[in-house]
């Protein structure tokens, strides 16, 4: 199931940032230039034996692979950076690098659908949010899609 997860939303984000991007691709090259993916290809056995038939390996293959996603600006932003998805035992933790951002704390939230075609942004859809927790600025009263009441 972890494996599903990464892969869906590592999908979403290439998907929407390919076609959201306004930034060159001289600007993706220059960020992704710096990116590196640490699959070699090979079959990796997780370091264990297959000597027993019965045993199965499930996720533990897959810990510590890494996702790198570009992250172009839209809207006249001028916000670039990379998010680098690496796959935890429990968990997938997400490692964000943007510029060009003002001083502050800024949010992050994925939207349903890779594609920012429409000038409203209705086009990628609500906010991903499986477990459907309300999110948002802690101690604000807050709605399911992170806006303020």
């Amino acid at each position: 199931m972890k494996k599903i997860t990464l892969a869906i939303v590592a999908l979403g984000l290439i998907v929407g940032l390919n076609s959201c991007k306004e930034s060159t691709k001289e600007q993706v090259n220059d960020i992704t230039d710096d990116m590196s993916y640490d699959d070699d290809g090979g079959d990796d056995d997780g370091g264990h034996s297959h000597d027993d038939g019965d045993h199965d390996h499930g996720d533990t293959l897959m810990i510590g692979k890494e996702v790198i996603v570009a992250m172009g600006s839209k809207s006249g932003s001028d916000v670039t950076g990379k998010i680098i998805l690496t796959q935890g035992e429990k968990e997938v933790n997400m490692v964000v690098s943007l510029t060009g951002l003002t001083a502050g704390e800024h949010a992050i939230h994925i939207h349903e659908n890779g594609d920012c075609s429409s000038d409203d942004g209705k086009s990628a859809g609500g906010h991903w949010n499986p477990t459907t927790e309300d999110h948002g600025k802690w101690g604000r009263s807050r709605s399911p899609h992170g806006r303020y009441r």
